[in-house]
């Protein structure tokens, strides 16, 4: 996987975009210079603009044995979001449902600049409710329809006017996960100042873009993250592992 992280990197530098890694990734550069010895996949961001931008143009740039999935490509699992996938040798079950999947793969979400309160607001969660959602294969009852109904309209295109109206006005100075992550609360709430400049960590002996402020960054996501919690309490997405 960090073969991904660099591929990305290296296709950011050329074209200027901007990323950072996160989540469990952050984490283990900064606990462990690396992956977390029981994590299985990687996460990284990028503002919106850069997201859409990299999203346009990736697929011009990836090694043959790399993919890109979307909202629109499911090689692998639908997801609202983007994820470099690399589909060969490697077959495994998600932890919770059993489902056979092939390949190993790394997160990009896109990342929105909004004011405070925006993340507070009962309608932004239920909208990041709705537009993380899967549509329903088949129409069996009223709810089934109602959702799928709900998830024909393009949500998230107001979202994204919504949010570039806040930057026009000069409101926006924290970065939310997008609307259609499923993470868009306050708890995932980071200030710009907290992000930029972004700086440099090691990672598997390579050098990553990471918050500027990582320790608030960690904090707001994991309390005391330095502490190595017991193996009862370590998460990981796939089981019964295979090289084939």
């Amino acid at each position: 996987m960090v073969e991904m992280i660099k591929v990305v990197d290296e296709i950011c530098k050329k074209h200027n975009l901007t990323y950072w890694i996160d989540s469990g990734t952050l984490l283990g550069a900064i606990r462990h210079e690396g992956f977390i010895p029981w994590d299985d996949d990687a996460d990284l961001c990028m503002p919106r603009e850069d997201y859409d931008k990299f999203l346009a143009l990736v697929e011009k740039e990836l090694p043959e044995h790399l993919a890109l999935e979307t909202e629109s490509v499911n090689l692998h699992k639908k997801l609202p979001w983007a994820r470099l996938l690399y589909t060969k040798n490697f077959k495994w079950k998600f932890h919770n449902t059993g489902e056979e999947h092939m390949g190993l793969s790394i997160d990009i979400f896109p990342m929105d600049l909004v004011d405070y309160n925006t993340p507070n607001k009962k309608l932004v969660n239920i909208l990041s409710r709705i537009c993380s959602s899967d549509k329903p294969q088949k129409i069996k009852d009223p709810k089934a329809l109602i959702k799928s109904l709900l998830l024909s309209v393009n949500f998230k295109k107001y979202w994204v006017k919504y949010v570039n109206d806040l930057n026009e006005k000069g409101k926006g100075e924290y970065f939310c996960y997008g609307i259609e992550t499923s993470f868009t609360n306050s708890r995932f709430l980071f200030h710009k100042e907290d992000i930029f400049p972004l700086k440099k960590a090691t990672f598997e002996n390579y050098e990553f873009s990471i918050p500027n402020n990582y320790d608030k960054y960690l904090t707001n996501l994991y309390g005391d993250y330095m502490r190595i919690p017991p193996e009862n309490e370590r998460m990981t997405h796939c089981t019964e592992f295979e090289i084939i």
